[in-house]
């Protein structure tokens, strides 16, 4: 939603996390609780995981996932398995469709889509944006997107490539 609110109100958010099962996506996803220790609009969100690919179909995979998603320290925690994946940006763009066209996002004011192997260092940008209070039209977001602008990934807090 755009409308501006007070920074200390409940807002309804859910971080849309999807991944193809990689192992790499997996080691990532077990630093978010050291990450979301230091976020704390991100760790009141619900977290929901699209996990597409074959090795949804494989039962000690699963049970690893779960477990990871298990260890975050957000109160409502969920992974959907999938193993269908179109591959690469397709399989992206198909986990929004699933989520759009099932009414997954529907009871939420915002939808923070990310990988698992992307870390926010801080969010006090994104935390004013999304309470319309930051940027060149205060009061008037609907979306909020970023990117470092970089080919390789920035490492740490500070990053100043975008």
């Amino acid at each position: 939603s755009g409308k501006p609110r007070c920074l200390g109100s409940p807002m309804r958010l859910l971080l849309y996390l999807a991944t193809h099962l990689s192992d790499d996506h997996a080691a990532c996803l077990t630093c978010w609780p050291a990450m979301l220790a230091h976020a704390p609009l991100l760790r009141t969100a619900d977290v929901l995981v699209y996990a597409g690919g074959p090795a949804a179909a494989v039962p000690a995979a699963r049970l690893s996932w779960q477990s990871i998603v298990n260890a975050l320290p957000n109160r409502n925690a969920t992974i959907f398995f999938s193993v269908f994946n179109p591959g690469y940006q397709d399989g992206a763009k198909y986990a929004m469709h699933v989520a759009l066209t099932s009414g997954w996002f529907d009871a939420y004011e915002w939808v923070v889509r990310i990988n698992p192997d992307v870390m926010v260092f801080d969010e006090s940008r994104l935390t004013l944006a999304m309470a319309g209070l930051f940027g060149p039209s205060p009061g008037r977001y609907e979306g909020v997107f970023a990117s470092c602008r970089r080919n390789k990934p920035c490492y740490g807090r500070g990053c100043e490539h975008g």
